[in-house]
């Protein structure tokens, strides 16, 4: 259980550290805007790309539809990138489909692992 608690606090820590990079040094520096009106490279492109889909709200609803879908057939990988993406929607500006995301995410994932947890606590 320790274990499954860790990996999510850990990919909780490494979506928003990787969100918060993006919206500060990407997104809201306007050095960066000025540099790339300029020249293009790959930090241009992927501040391109983050306000394309923070503008349209598009990481929010991907985290929502990724959890909800999660839900149904109780899939880990969709719970897991409902919680990340959903981590990072909370901080690149799509934080009202993001913030229902994370916990439908979380609690697929914490039904699973206590699933998990009782299965192995009988076979013991």
């Amino acid at each position: 259980m320790r274990a499954q608690v860790l990996k999510l606090l850990l990919s909780g820590l490494a979506a928003l550290g990787m969100a918060l990079w993006v919206r500060y040094a990407l997104v809201e520096q306007e050095g960066m805007a000025l540099l790339c009106t300029q020249v293009a490279d790959m930090g241009c492109a992927v501040r391109e790309t983050a306000i394309v889909i923070f503008t349209q709200q598009r990481l929010g609803y991907f985290s929502l539809a990724a959890a909800l879908l999660a839900l149904i057939p109780r899939l880990r990988l969709l719970a897991w990138a409902g919680w990340i993406a959903g981590i990072a929607g909370l901080v690149l500006y799509c934080y009202e489909p993001s913030a229902p995301a994370v916990v439908l995410a979380l609690l697929v994932l914490a039904r699973q692992a206590a699933a998990s947890n009782k299965q192995s606590a009988s076979h013991a």
